[in-house]
């Protein structure tokens, strides 16, 4: 039995490893960029009654893309920690890591709205979430929103994120679970 438990947690430990290099790796590969990160606290729930909260980073690459009199695209990177909360406790986690473009659409007020979309890997600490399996610990994650950035220097975002869990079939369960948020973040 020891043996067992011990077999079953190495892939594990494997997944998590694996998480965490990711996060690191852009998290301090960051360091050395010149352009804008924003700070994103996000809170929401889902279908299932479950709520989630995340804290993500996000690290605006300085690309601008089909830009055009009406907008641009810029991608950005994400990394974010977060944890579903399962009748009063918090003993789901999630760390993801993924790409993210946003339609910036150009204005000349304090207020510009952009949209976004991108889909990256996510490690959970559990396969099942309210009910769901979700089949393994290895996840993707695909985000699409709606935002704006206000203030002044547009330091502040308000949004809203629809987020996808699932694992694309990778195991032989892939029910998924679906959540929306509400977020707020802070340009530094």
């Amino acid at each position: 039995m020891a043996r067992e438990k011990r077999a079953f947690l190495i892939p594990s430990i494997k997944h998590a490893s694996a998480a965490f290099v990711c996060l690191g790796v852009l998290l301090c590969g960051s360091a050395v960029w010149a352009w804008s990160n924003t700070l994103f606290l996000e809170g929401g729930g889902s279908p299932d009654a479950s709520a989630g909260f995340k804290v993500t980073y996000s690290r605006d690459l300085g690309w601008r893309w089909l830009e055009s009199g009406i907008g641009l695209v810029s991608p950005t990177l994400e990394a974010g920690v977060g944890f579903f909360l399962e009748d009063g406790s918090s003993d789901v986690f999630a760390f993801e890591a993924l790409p993210l473009f946003k339609y910036i659409f150009k204005t000349d007020s304090s207020v510009q709205v952009y949209l976004e979309g991108g889909a990256g890997g996510a490690y959970l600490t559990e396969e099942h979430i309210e009910g769901n399996d979700l089949g393994g610990h290895v996840q993707f994650v695909d985000i699409f929103g709606l935002g704006c950035r206000l203030g002044r220097e547009r330091q502040h975002s308000l949004g809203l994120r629809f987020v996808h869990y699932s694992n694309a079939g990778l195991h032989e369960k892939n029910e998924g679970i679906n959540y929306l948020h509400l977020c707020y973040g802070f340009a530094f």
